[in-house]
């Protein structure tokens, strides 16, 4: 497994953040720079056009268009990839080692589309299980993961097979709707799942608040 780092290359420390705990982690990654919508105003524009066509009145926020076409072009990548890949944004912490990470992947069932993996857990120190929430639309089972349907805990950090990348990527453009709304509404079609034990969590970044 790879890791596509989604880096604000305006904001050096969160750029230094993913940057750095990629890096810890020491698994193979690539840093893609986020998209700006704030300085990219024609496609902004649009997004906030469409989106609000769509959506009943309410456009996407310049965050909500840069964080959903940042992913979308992640999910170019995996598409054309062999092998699963993990997104990261750059307001996450890992809290799982790459031991348990990486054991984890490998059990992944062989059916799924996408997993999320992270959460928005405050506390570092509180252990979290997806089950002690008693979330619905979460299926437990035995294994390693969780069948998710109809549930989302954010986009800090999820991980996409190359066949849930074509099947996402063909309801991403226009972009016309949050990119963590995407996952939740996708989740009715394809095969989601959530770990055990989430390996990210979003967190603040030097006084900027999580998104």
């Amino acid at each position: 497994m790879t890791i596509i780092g989604i880096g604000a290359y305006w904001n050096q420390t969160r750029w230094d953040n993913v940057v750095s705990q990629l890096k810890n982690l020491g698994i193979p990654h690539k840093i893609l720079s986020a998209f700006h919508a704030a300085k990219n105003f024609a496609d902004a524009d649009y997004c906030y056009a469409t989106a609000k066509k769509l959506m009943g009145g309410r456009g996407l926020t310049c965050n909500e268009i840069g964080c959903t076409v940042s992913h979308g072009r992640a999910l170019r990548l995996i598409a054309d990839s062999s092998e699963p890949v993990m997104i990261v944004e750059d307001d996450l912490e890992f809290i799982e080692p790459k031991e348990h990470i990486l054991e984890a992947v490998s059990n992944l069932p062989a059916d799924f589309d996408f997993a999320l993996t992270s959460t928005w857990e405050p506390r570092h120190d509180s252990p979290h299980h997806w089950r002690d929430q008693n979330v619905p639309g979460v299926i437990q089972s035995e294994g390693w993961w969780d069948r998710c349907y109809r549930t989302h805990h954010g986009t800090t950090s999820v991980i996409i097979s190359p066949k849930g990348a074509r099947t996402l990527l063909e309801t991403w453009y226009p972009v016309a709707e949050p990119a963590d709304m995407v996952y939740r509404r996708m989740s009715h079609v394809l095969n989601a799942y959530v770990p055990k034990r989430p390996f990210t969590r979003n967190c603040s970044v030097a006084g900027t608040p999580a998104s």
